[in-house]
């Protein structure tokens, strides 16, 4: 059972609130009315969604990668607003499954809701945590936590390579 839910957690969860992560950052910009893409995975092979303004583009095994497109034309409180979403979302969705584990439910399920939790409290550290990518992040590698570009777009600290 333990194995079924690791593959579940991978191949399911993952990229679940991976996207939750991404639409956190997506809905500021569609409530202001502009286009929002949120890419899942890489974009070889992937299928594209089109849902009124928003754009999803979902790759096969797409696990825990993802971005969603953060307008720079926009207001600066806009940009922070939708930087600062994605984070928030996932800390919301492992207090969710922290307090719905609580419940008596099947063994599967709380397994699911503790691979929830944990994975979604990992991203909400790794994406508020002002710091580029190390290497080891794959796909994020040298690209800016949404802490940091919120600390770049107030002032704080400066953008690599200004």
């Amino acid at each position: 059972m333990y194995l079924v839910g690791l593959v579940l957690g991978f191949l399911i969860v993952m990229p679940l609130i991976t996207l939750l992560h991404e639409l956190g950052h997506a809905i500021p910009q569609l409530i202001a009315g502009h286009a929002a893409e949120i890419h899942l995975g890489n974009k070889r092979n992937a299928k594209e969604i089109h849902i009124g303004k928003l754009k999803l583009s979902v790759a096969p095994l797409s696990m825990n990668v993802g971005f969603a497109s953060i307008k720079r034309d926009v207001s600066k409180g806009l940009q922070i607003l939708s930087l600062l979403m994605g984070p928030l979302v996932s800390l919301i969705v492992c207090i969710s499954c922290y307090l719905i584990n609580h419940q008596d439910l099947p063994y599967l399920v709380q397994y699911l809701l503790g691979f929830s939790m944990y994975f979604s409290f990992f991203q909400f550290l790794c994406t508020s945590i002002p710091i580029y990518y190390p290497s080891y992040f794959g796909g994020y590698e040298g690209m800016p936590s949404d802490g940091r570009q919120v600390l770049e777009l107030i002032g704080i600290v400066k953008a690599q390579g200004t």
